[in-house]
């Protein structure tokens, strides 16, 4: 993928590290805010790597200020979903590789050729000594699958690879050797990380019997380990699973047993923990109990130090925070109660990176029904619109169920317009089906 050159020459050109300019964003949105952004090095770096291409409007507009530019484009920036104009040239790789493979070695492709060439090919061996290099690989691997996670859902190709992969990993535990009892610990939280991934992908595509099983397999690694972080990972995820399923007993309990743990916990994975126990209280009814839990995540997060957070918690930034206290506080909106669950929401469509496509769109559709459910009107419905678009680009069977109770709340509405985007909605989710 490209760098953002343009981003990283107005950095340069303003003599600022990474870090540095991080800083100056974070202290300028915390100024007009009075809410500090999760913003470090890192998540520069990723802009001038152009893994971000289309940073949250409070972040753009602040990089504008800081930088000394008036429009996005001057610093390299362009959403993928609008087409933008500053977007790298695309690349036909189906017809240059072919052409790029006959002018090197192999010849031209014919269909004898790659029968010969695939002949050969098996299973993918065990490495006979894992190293520390080994490890790094495997996380960096684990890494792309989850932003593929985050941005497409659980109904994609990558869910089939992580389950095979995980099956690899598992196999080196049993057949390899490592070069030193923390190479093989280090190992084993990766793979424990990879099962969790998986796990969640299978709930994401509604194979909950799969799911279950991948993150028992998941703990075991993490306990073998005797890795509370790890463990934290996949019980945040069978939380998750829980609460979907619309059981909030299980889910309280599953919260309760990570409190074992939490004394090796970042602050951010604290934060999150509790986010999660405000779900399960949401489930359950139990508004007051789900509105301190908030609280307590709020205050956890306001004084998170990400440099000490584990790798899996990379996607935990303000956008989640809030969608996950909108998500905690939704249902006891749709049951009358007074909390503040649309702001939230609304504050975490706003702050989502594009790259978590499948975040935003259920903050958007989740939004979207509260509107249509207490304030139905032109701008509910516009709401609506805009969360039928951005759910028909996932593969995510949970954003498919969110969409199915949007188009229950439109058809309740009554009016003509709401009656056609139920009707969008229907077709939406037909295609979703046949796909």
């Amino acid at each position: 993928m490209p760098g953002n050159e343009r981003f990283a020459r107005a950095r340069a050109a303003k003599k600022l590290t990474e870090g540095q300019l991080a800083e100056l964003v974070a202290d300028l949105i915390a100024s007009l805010t009075g809410r500090r952004p999760p913003i470090d090095a890192d998540h520069v770096g990723r802009i001038e790597r152009g893994l971000i291409t289309w940073p949250g409007r409070a972040y753009r507009s602040a990089f504008r200020t800081v930088l000394g530019v008036t429009a996005d484009a001057e610093l390299g920036f362009y959403s993928r979903r609008s087409g933008g104009t500053h977007r790298p040239a695309s690349i036909d790789v189906d017809r240059q590789l072919p052409a790029l493979a006959s002018a090197a070695t192999v010849g031209e492709l014919t269909s004898g050729t790659i029968g010969a060439l695939t002949s050969g090919l098996g299973a993918p061996r065990m490495p006979a000594r894992v190293g520390r290099a080994d490890v790094a690989d495997l996380n960096r691997v684990i890494d792309g699958m989850e932003r593929a996670d985050h941005a497409a859902g659980g109904r994609t190709v990558v869910r089939t690879l992580a389950l095979a992969q995980l099956s690899w990993a598992q196999e080196t535990l049993r057949l390899s050797s490592f070069r030193a009892a923390d190479v093989r610990t280090a190992w084993m939280t990766a793979v424990a990380r990879l099962g969790r991934l998986a796990g969640f992908m299978c709930v994401d595509a509604r194979d909950h019997r799969t799911a279950r099983q991948t993150f028992l397999i998941a703990l075991q690694i993490a306990a073998a380990a005797d890795s509370w972080p790890s463990r934290l990972n996949v019980i945040s995820g069978m939380v998750r699973q829980a609460v979907h399923l619309g059981d909030g007993r299980s889910a309280l309990l599953l919260t309760t047993l990570a409190r074992a743990g939490e004394s090796s916990a970042s602050l951010t994975t604290l934060a999150m923990l509790r986010v999660l126990e405000a779900r399960a209280y949401g489930v359950l009814g139990r508004a007051a109990e789900a509105a301190a839990a908030v609280e307590a995540a709020e205050s956890l997060f306001a004084r998170r130090k990400p440099e000490d957070d584990p790798p899996w918690l990379w996607f935990y930034d303000e956008a989640q925070l809030l969608g996950d206290t909108g998500h905690a506080l939704y249902p006891l909106a749709l049951g009358g109660c007074d909390v503040d669950a649309i702001r939230r929401l609304r504050g975490a469509v706003d702050l989502h990176d594009v790259a978590d496509l499948r975040g935003r769109a259920f903050s958007l559709t989740k939004l979207a029904t509260l509107e249509v459910r207490t304030r139905c009107g032109r701008e509910a419905l516009a709401t609506a619109d805009r969360a039928i678009a951005a759910t028909a680009d996932l593969r995510s069977g949970r954003a498919l169920d969110f969409l199915n109770d949007l188009g229950r709340a439109l058809r309740s509405a009554g009016d003509e317009e709401s009656r056609a985007l139920a009707a969008k909605v229907s077709e939406t989710l037909r295609t979703a089906r046949r796909a």
